[in-house]
């Protein structure tokens, strides 16, 4: 789907020239010294994502999301991606 697909899906809503736009910032470096001079520790992809799925476990996988998409809008969308 490019851009307009996502639009006119109702995907992106009316902040989407925001979203789009500010997407290449999240990938702009920035300086973590002040952090790491306070104790920031990094941690691997593997403990984040074991963390985050004990994370969901824990409160229940099929529970109601109350953010994104439905899981029929989903189903929807990735119908249209092909």
């Amino acid at each position: 789907m490019n851009r307009r697909d996502l639009l006119s899906a109702s995907v992106l809503g009316g902040t989407s020239s925001a979203i789009l736009s500010a997407a290449p910032l999240a990938a702009a470096p920035s300086d973590s010294a002040k952090a790491k001079a306070l104790g920031l520790q990094f941690r691997s992809l593997a403990d984040i994502t074991h963390a985050t799925l004990a994370w969901h476990k824990e409160f229940g996988l099929n529970r109601k999301m109350k953010a994104g998409l439905t899981p029929e809008r989903e189903a929807e969308l990735l119908k249209k991606l092909g």
